[in-house]
């Protein structure tokens, strides 16, 4: 506390504070002469420091480059003239973006320049004449300071929890209401399957022309309308599918499939496509493989998607599916002698309503759902999906799937010796 006596306020200290620790001080000081004292007393306490020293227009710089621990200031003010208040000589302190304990030693004050002094935010002061006692005004400064930190960053911390439960409570908000909204779409969506295959249906009857036959103008228009709304149907079934799995309502259907029958079938699904367009369908199964565990509805409709994909961006030459096999997994290759994608559109190509900027891509329009879906369908699976391509040379996407699957737990797989041990 401060105590006033006739020659100036003097700080008592009630408790020593021990410092152990290396200190950083600026002793700030016009003077020269009088650093030597200031240095031998601080030492004297035993206390390990290091310092600079800097006049007072060089220390602000100083205070902005380096980092100090405290700043000692000596203030002899105007020689020859009574001491007046160094408040003046601090104006610049306040506007410093650090903070730290600063002590003042100086000739006798008075009490009105003491406490103006003390009410600036000088944390310490000390009487030249009674300079013995700057380790313990500097120790009790620096344990108020650390006092004054540590009630801030418990003020901080109380404040950032505060703000992270309301942040909370809002994103829990935010959950519900997209919820409801993603609830909302696929009801939406789910109802639209019902006109769109009657769409459909019609429009076959049109094309089959059971109820008369048609100019070609009119049959140009009916296969457009036939086209667009199978492209509609797959937007809705494939949107709903992702729906059902983000929502972690899908549950597969594992069992153990022949893997010959599941990728003709999966062929035999677009044959129509790939006559169209002159391209060759080829099956490249290895002689070993035979059986594999998987959800056949799941996995054929990843193999339709991505042999889908590789008809509708290929131009001329073949689309081969190739089944190997490795010691932990069966891979599924879907291999184009297409158009290939450039390593950067390969980054896009998994996230949903993502479309490439090619011409060709632009001319057959997709929207990214069926190779997000594919990626989550493989995932559910255990395995993954692996993308390689290059521009104009053709693409290849790869499933590995592992060789066993528990069917109550999709994720877990467990390897047997070799294939043939599956039987």
């Amino acid at each position: 506390m401060f105590n006033g006596s006739g020659s100036g306020l003097t700080l008592h200290i009630s408790q020593k504070l021990s410092m152990t620790s290396n200190l950083s001080l600026l002793i700030i000081t016009d003077n020269s002469s009088e650093i030597k004292t200031i240095i031998e007393t601080l030492k004297a306490a035993k206390i390990n420091f290091t310092h600079d020293s800097a006049a007072i227009g060089e220390s602000r710089l100083l205070l902005l480059e380096k980092d100090y621990d405290a700043v000692i200031y000596n203030y002899t003010g105007p020689k020859g003239y009574p001491i007046e208040s160094p408040i003046d000589n601090l104006r610049w302190w306040h506007t410093l973006p650090i903070t730290l304990p600063l002590v003042l030693v100086t000739d006798p004050l008075g009490d009105e320049i003491a406490v103006e002094c003390i009410q600036y935010g000088i944390d310490g002061y000390v009487l030249r004449n009674k300079i013995e006692q700057l380790p313990q005004v500097l120790a009790k400064s620096l344990a108020n300071s650390l006092s004054l930190r540590q009630n801030k960053n418990f003020k901080c911390i109380k404040q950032l929890k505060a703000l992270n439960q309301q942040l909370q409570q809002e994103n829990n908000q935010l959950k519900v209401f997209k919820n409801k909204i993603e609830d909302y779409i696929s009801d939406l969506i789910h109802e639209l399957r019902n006109p769109i295959a009657a769409i459909l249906g019609f429009t076959r009857m049109l094309q089959d022309e059971l109820y008369g036959s048609l100019n070609p103008k009119q049959m140009q228009y009916v296969s457009a309308t036939f086209t667009t709304g199978e492209h509609l149907l797959e937007l809705v079934n494939n949107y709903l599918d992702l729906a059902k799995i983000n929502a972690n309502q899908e549950e597969l259907q594992i069992e153990r499939l022949p893997v010959e029958d599941i990728c003709q079938a999966a062929l035999a699904m677009l044959k129509g496509k790939a006559r169209k367009k002159g391209l060759e369908l080829i099956l490249d199964i290895e002689e070993s493989i035979d059986f594999c565990y998987a959800d056949h509805l799941r996995l054929k409709q990843v193999l339709v998607n991505l042999l889908s994909n590789a008809i509708k961006f290929t131009k001329e030459g073949s689309v081969t599916l190739q089944v190997t096999a490795t010691q932990d997994t069966l891979n599924f290759a879907v291999i184009d002698t297409g158009i290939g994608i450039s390593e950067a559109d390969c980054q896009k190509l998994f996230q949903p309503f993502q479309q490439i900027q090619t011409l060709l891509h632009r001319k057959y329009k997709g929207t990214g759902l069926g190779l997000a879906l594919s990626r989550k369908l493989v995932e559910l699976h255990g395995g993954k999906i692996v993308l390689t391509s290059k521009l104009g040379e053709g693409t290849c996407f790869t499933v590995f799937l592992p060789h066993y699957i528990d069917s109550t737990n999709p994720k877990s797989d467990s390897t047997p010796t070799n294939n043939r041990d599956r039987r």
